[in-house]
């Protein structure tokens, strides 16, 4: 804190500290006590402290409703906080930039070191204020180091960017860049499309809505530079997709869209799987409406899988890109494309497959290859030879189907 902001502080202080000296009422005989001088702190109303930068600028503002000194060590009590925080502009050539302004609230909190450091407690909110894009955080506990710049809790919270809310344990913020980091039991929420006047505005002093049902639920989550990135994430209901991160600038977010990235595991119906390197999900009344993915190498294929109705036949697809309509139960395949089933084999450039009613519908030069027989189709006795059967498969095959 700068000495002309404490000086004035502490000329406040001097106004109301009292010495007092409490003195036994009874000093006749051994049972005399000794006096003892008790230094009390000052105690403030409706106090307000600024802290400037060493350019002269306001940087820290603290005010509350009650404020009383501990001399014990020296730290502060606080009750009815409410802190304002502005990034520090240490030359004129600064004054031009955009500031980090914060403000920050809590029922009780504690300063030390001169209100270098503060510990925020009960219904502590922050807020950005004048930033491209509206963040609050709600917890139940904040500690905030000014010299640092940073502000730290361990505690349950509910994070709102934009329209979006991510909720966590384990916050950390630098505050100057706006960098938010959940660092663990991360689930997220995606707001629908709305237009900017239907977006929360920063001040807003109502508690973050957490009531709708989550998108997915995530490892850890970092947002910097309008960037969100989740790791180890899943979806919170079906179509279940899993990946080792999602990323999604908050463009991306307002058309309710997110690109998930390495090891992309997608739950299709009737024990299917979808597998791809990179996922490029719509999420609409936070589930998943469709799914695109694709590979990182032109040479690797994605694939799906899924079994047969009433049977145990499994279905298997590859292609370059595969696009999945979860509401019409369609796989679209795309790009050298291979597929076969319990009836054989096709290639094409193009293939459509349902997987609620099993049609298949190729175009661009379809062809259909190495037609199976199964071995009860082609009177393979049972208990036949593995050379026999393999002898009399190789002769069904060379029949026409």
């Amino acid at each position: 804190m700068s000495s002309s902001a404490f000086n004035y502080f502490a000329l406040l202080a001097a106004l109301v500290v009292g010495y007092g000296v409490f003195v036994s009422a009874d000093n006749s005989g051994s049972g005399a006590v000794e006096p003892k001088a008790v230094l009390q702190g000052y105690y403030l109303r409706d106090a307000v402290i600024t802290e400037t930068a060493t350019s002269g600028n306001p940087r820290l503002r603290v005010a509350a409703t009650e404020a009383q000194q501990n001399l014990a060590d020296n730290s502060v009590l606080l009750t009815g906080l409410r802190i304002d925080y502005l990034k520090p502009q240490e030359n004129v050539s600064d004054a031009a930039a955009p500031v980090a302004h914060w403000v920050l609230s809590s029922d009780r909190g504690t300063a030390f070191e001169n209100f270098r450091k503060l510990e925020l407690r009960d219904n502590v909110r922050a807020h950005n204020l004048g930033a491209p894009h509206a963040i609050i955080l709600d917890t139940a506990a904040l500690d905030i180091d000014a010299i640092a710049q940073t502000a730290h809790s361990n505690d349950d919270v509910a994070v709102a960017i934009d329209a979006d809310v991510a909720r966590g344990r384990g916050l950390s913020v630098d505050m100057n860049r706006e960098r938010i980091r959940l660092a663990s039991n991360v689930s997220i929420r995606l707001a629908q499309t709305q237009s900017p006047e239907s977006a929360p505005k920063s001040d807003d002093s109502a508690p973050i809505n957490i009531s709708l049902p989550d998108t997915f639920d995530s490892q850890s989550l970092e947002y910097r530079d309008n960037v969100w990135t989740l790791t180890k994430v899943r979806s919170k209901s079906p179509p279940f997709i899993e990946a080792d991160t999602l990323r999604a600038t908050g463009t991306d977010l307002a058309d309710n869209k997110v690109v998930m990235h390495g090891s992309v595991r997608l739950e299709l119906p009737k024990q299917g799987e979808l597998s791809a390197d990179i996922a490029i999900v719509t999420i609409r009344n936070n589930r998943v409406a469709s799914v695109h993915v694709e590979s990182e190498s032109p040479a690797k294929l994605v694939e799906f899988q899924h079994r047969r109705k009433d049977s145990d036949q499994l279905v298997h697809g590859k292609a370059q890109v595969i696009d999945y309509d979860v509401g019409q139960s369609t796989l679209r395949l795309i790009g050298n494309v291979s597929f076969s089933d319990e009836q054989g084999d096709w290639t094409a450039d193009t293939l459509d497959y349902n997987i609620a009613t099993e049609a298949l519908r190729g175009t661009n030069n379809t062809i259909k290859i190495n037609p199976r027989r199964t071995e009860s189709s082609l009177g393979i006795p049972s208990g036949t030879s593995d050379k026999g059967r393999e002898k009399a498969l190789d002769k069904g095959l060379d029949q026409k189907p």
